[in-house]
C-alpha cells in the first residue's frame, strides 16, 4: 500500500529547501492523489514553500495539455538544476572518467 504522509514528508521538504518555493500542482482526480496533494502542500508551507495553484486531471486522461498549460501560466519555481560534481566526488581518481 502506499502511503501519502511518507511519500510526501521527505520529497516536499527536501525541494523546497533545495530552492522549488511555489508549487502547482496537477493531481490524479481520486481519493490517492487528493490525499497526497494535501500532505504535500501541508509540508510545503511548513518548510517555506507556497503552493499557487492545483488542477485535478481523470484518471485515463490522454491529454494533459490543457493542464500543462494552467501550470504554466502560474510560474511555478521549478527545483534548480544540480552542479555538476568533479569525479573525486564519485569516489574516482582525480581528473579520470569511467569510460
Amino acid at each position: 500500500t502506499y502511503d501519502t504522509y511518507a511519500l510526501s514528508a521527505g520529497a516536499a521538504r527536501g525541494i523546497v529547501r533545495s530552492g522549488a518555493k511555489r508549487w502547482f500542482f496537477l493531481t490524479q482526480d481520486n481519493a490517492f492523489g487528493t490525499a497526497l496533494q494535501t500532505e504535500m502542500t501541508r509540508f510545503i508551507t511548513e518548510a517555506g514553500g507556497e503552493v499557487i495553484g492545483a488542477v485535478r486531471h481523470p484518471l485515463n486522461s490522454p491529454d494533459f495539455s490543457s493542464f500543462l498549460l494552467q501550470a504554466e501560466a502560474a510560474k511555478p519555481k521549478p527545483k534548480p538544476k544540480p552542479k555538476p560534481k568533479p569525479p573525486e566526488a564519485a569516489g574516482l581518481p582525480g581528473g579520470t572518467l569511467p569510460q
